[in-house]
C-alpha cells in the first residue's frame, strides 16, 4: 500500500522510574491511545478507511460487527525524532516508544510490533523544543524495498 508515512504524535508520559498503581498507569495508557486516535483522525494523507477506524477507535464504539482495514505497513522500518523539554538517556527514548507504537498497531497502521515486523532505527534523536514537545515517526515500508 504505501511506502512511507511521516506522523507528528503527541509526546508520550514519561515512564521512567515510574511506580504507578497498574490501574493509574493502564488509564495514561488509554487516554494516550485516545490522544494518538483523534490526532489520527485529522491526518489528511490516511486513507478514508483509516480514518473511520481511528474515529471509531476514538469514540471507543468499536464491536464485532466492525472489522479493522487491512493494516497499511507489513514489515516495517521506524525512525524515531523526539521534540523534547530536557535531553532523555537513550534507553529512555527507546521506552517511550512503546505505547505510540503499541496505538499504531490497534489502530491497524502497523501489522504487529514484534521484531519481524518492525525494525527501528538504532537510537531515536532528539531535540530541545520547549514550546512545541512532540513525537515525530516515520515508518518506511519493506516490503517495497525488496
Amino acid at each position: 500500500m504505501a511506502t512511507c508515512l511521516r506522523l507528528s504524535l503527541p509526546l508520550p508520559p514519561s515512564r521512567a522510574n515510574a511506580r504507578d498503581h497498574w490501574a493509574a498507569r493502564n488509564r495514561k495508557r488509554r487516554d494516550y491511545e485516545l490522544t494518538v486516535y483523534h490526532e489520527l483522525r485529522f491526518e489528511t494523507i490516511l486513507p478514508p478507511e483509516y480514518i473511520r477506524w481511528a474515529t471509531l477507535l476514538q469514540a471507543r464504539i468499536v464491536t464485532k460487527q466492525h472489522a479493522p482495514p487491512e493494516p497499511m505497513f507489513g514489515p516495517a522500518r521506524i525512525f524515531a525524532a523526539f521534540f523534547v523539554h530536557n535531553r532523555y538517556d537513550p534507553d529512555n527514548l527507546t521506552a517511550l516508544l512503546k505505547w505510540p507504537i503499541d496505538a499504531l498497531v490497534k489502530a491497524s497502521l502497523l501489522t504487529n510490533d514484534d521484531a519481524a515486523h518492525v525494525k527501528y532505527d538504532p537510537t531515536p534523536t532528539q531535540t530541545i523544543d520547549r514550546k512545541h514537545r512532540h513525537l515525530e515517526l516515520t515508518i518506511d515500508d519493506l516490503a517495497h524495498e525488496a
